[in-house]
């Protein structure tokens, strides 16, 4: 299982990417992608606790673009 500590550790080290409030990222973010994964749903239907459906989307778009995502799976994969 990874640990939270070690996702964000990564994020944090990513230039263009504002990951500093780690409460935020979790919540917002990181535990969003897995209810989005987990539930198999459409972007639409995120919960509004997770924020945003559509400033979501573009950040999980981003993160992709980037390289990001494939790189964050290396390095926990360590």
């Amino acid at each position: 299982m990874v640990k939270w500590s070690k996702i964000y550790a990564f994020l944090k080290e990513q230039p263009n990417l504002h990951a500093k409030s780690e409460d935020k990222c979790r919540k917002f973010f990181i535990e969003a992608v897995v209810w989005m994964a987990r539930s198999g749903a459409q972007w639409r239907m995120l919960p509004s606790e997770y924020g945003n459906m559509s400033a979501f989307y573009y950040r999980v778009v981003a993160l992709a673009r980037q390289g990001i995502w494939q790189r964050m799976f290396c390095y926990l994969c360590r």
